[in-house]
């Protein structure tokens, strides 16, 4: 499969290219600014750091739970609906999309 640049996306067709040997695609390397034919060329479109939340969530087996968020800890706004319970612990990780310094996460059965 080939990748080729396409408004900023990444889209395979049925031959891939790999011309100066890094390891990335042709068309994944122009799409982030680094040249397809010199190895040594790299771009910073490649790395990224995504702040985030990781929230780990008991769960009982065949039971649902919900996640809720606040920038209060008083008013809660629904996040996620339907969590499976497995009789494990799930992870869930949000990006970090908080609207300021106080951002809280609470999991919850639902009923």
């Amino acid at each position: 499969m080939r990748a080729t640049a396409a408004t900023g996306s990444i889209f395979a067709s049925r031959f891939p290219m790999d011309t100066d040997g890094d390891g990335f695609l042709e068309g994944f390397e122009a799409s982030g600014g680094s040249s397809p034919t010199l190895a040594q060329s790299m771009s910073d479109e490649f790395t990224a750091i995504r702040p985030g939340r990781e929230l780990s969530i008991g769960t009982a087996m065949g039971g649902l739970c919900r996640v809720e968020y606040s920038t209060n800890a008083q008013t809660w706004t629904t996040r996620e609906t339907e969590i499976p319970g497995n009789g494990e612990t799930v992870a869930r990780f949000y990006f970090d999309d908080a609207p300021g310094p106080r951002y809280f996460l609470r999991a919850r059965s639902n009923p």
